[in-house]
């Protein structure tokens, strides 16, 4: 009877093991789209679990080495991991007791083990043991990585970010490694000028990094973006474009085109379009400008990137009606992708609230008119809906009233 081995992602997706970052969510749209919840639950399963191991960088260096040395001990490994996730130690011990003890998975796994029972000495004589095992560079970083993330669940904040510094200093050529763990964990802690200094401290400041780090600049753009402090964006985005230019091999230019359209097309679906626009800023540096991909998505999001900024100015013009507000945002938005501000305005406005506000018809229609004036592009979006309403709310109005819209400013 021959050992199963740890479950194969790459064959669960349907591609091999040297595949970029961004052909992995290509793939993975495409293989979704032949499942169903349905009739094939367990399938599905899979296939997501092995798409959110494979998309996260660290995560799938992690599965490498676990792939490298634990088909070694067939499902042992997989069972133990399992147990370790599900916070089972007893059961996840009981299993690695069972495996070779000299093999560099085995140790990791009853590394996290001591983790989940509180056992501070215990973690730091596995990573001890771990390191007379002779380790390939980058498998050494995640090792550090593993460590940082146990004594994170144990609470110990501090020593974990020391542990990823300590990693740092000892293998500089994987910064890229801990920086991006080490300002997950700020983020996880709420100490979100740490993440950022992290990341801007990790990358070349002229840009001139491998392609590797491609990872770290992506994730720098996304928590400045996540933490709107656009005041830092040209900064991050400069020394991006400098990184660009330093990638001249056409197949890695590539890679990283697919890397930011992704990014782009998310922002752009949930309609998030000012920073669907900063990567659309960065793809013009990897591709033909007159690209009709690029150019027709380029007129879109700009136009509505526009029209959001008027949408923003709206919101906190005490000029406006607020009922002009409300109708301009639930055309803009759909509801799936409201914003938080917007939606907790909805929620705060009960029916009654909103329907109160329609009855003030002369307020409403002034609200229009000024709409029109001072945010053109949202009036012109929407022109037609406008317009209707207003003949709607004036239907009735007397000559005075409606002199007194003339005067509007």
């Amino acid at each position: 009877m021959t050992k199963e081995t740890i479950e194969n992602h790459y064959e669960i997706l349907g591609i091999n093991a040297n595949i970029d970052e961004s052909s992995i969510s290509e793939k993975y749209r495409k293989a979704i789209q032949e499942y169903s919840p349905e009739t094939d639950p367990e399938g599905l399963e899979k296939l997501q679990k092995a798409y959110e191991i494979l998309k996260d960088p660290i995560k799938r260096k992690e599965y490498d080495i676990y792939r490298k040395y634990g088909d070694k001990e067939g499902s042992l490994i997989e069972n133990a991991l399992s147990a370790i996730q599900h916070n089972d130690s007893k059961k996840a011990e009981d299993l690695l007791q069972q495996a070779d003890p000299d093999n560099l998975v085995v140790k990791a796994g009853l590394m996290q083990v001591a983790g989940l029972r509180k056992d501070r000495q215990e973690v730091e004589s596995w990573f001890a043991d771990i390191f007379t095992t002779v380790l390939y560079p980058e498998e050494a970083a995640i090792m550090f990585s593993i460590k940082a993330n146990v004594l994170f669940g144990m609470g110990d904040i501090k020593e974990a970010i020391e542990t990823l510094q300590q990693g740092m200093e000892s293998i500089p050529e994987h910064t890229p490694v801990f920086a991006i763990t080490l300002a997950n964990l700020y983020d996880e802690i709420g100490e979100s000028e740490k993440a950022l200094e992290t990341l801007e401290h990790s990358v070349s400041v002229d840009g001139n990094d491998t392609l590797n780090n491609g990872p770290l600049y992506i994730l720098w753009l996304e928590m400045v973006i996540m933490y709107k402090e656009w005041s830092a964006l040209s900064n991050v985005q400069r020394t991006f474009e400098k990184f660009i230019k330093h990638v001249t091999r056409q197949e890695d230019r590539d890679d990283l085109y697919h890397q930011l359209m992704l990014k782009c097309s998310e922002h752009h679906k949930q309609e998030k379009y000012r920073e669907a626009e900063v990567y659309l800023n960065l793809l013009t540096f990897l591709t033909d400008k007159n690209d009709p991909e690029i150019k027709q998505l380029q007129d879109d999001i700009k136009n509505n990137a526009r029209i959001q900024k008027e949408l923003g100015k709206v919101a906190g013009d005490e000029d406006i009606f607020p009922m002009v507000h409300i109708k301009a945002a639930e055309w803009f938005y759909s509801y799936k992708c409201l914003p938080e501000h917007i939606a907790d305005l909805l929620n705060e406005e009960s029916p009654s609230t909103i329907e109160d506000f329609e009855t003030h018809k002369a307020e409403y229609a002034a609200g229009i008119v000024k709409l029109r004036k001072k945010y053109p592009l949202l009036y012109k979006q929407y022109k037609e809906k406008w317009d209707s309403i207003f003949a709607e709310l004036t239907a009735d109005f007397n000559r005075k009233l409606r002199r007194d819209l003339l005067k509007v400013k």
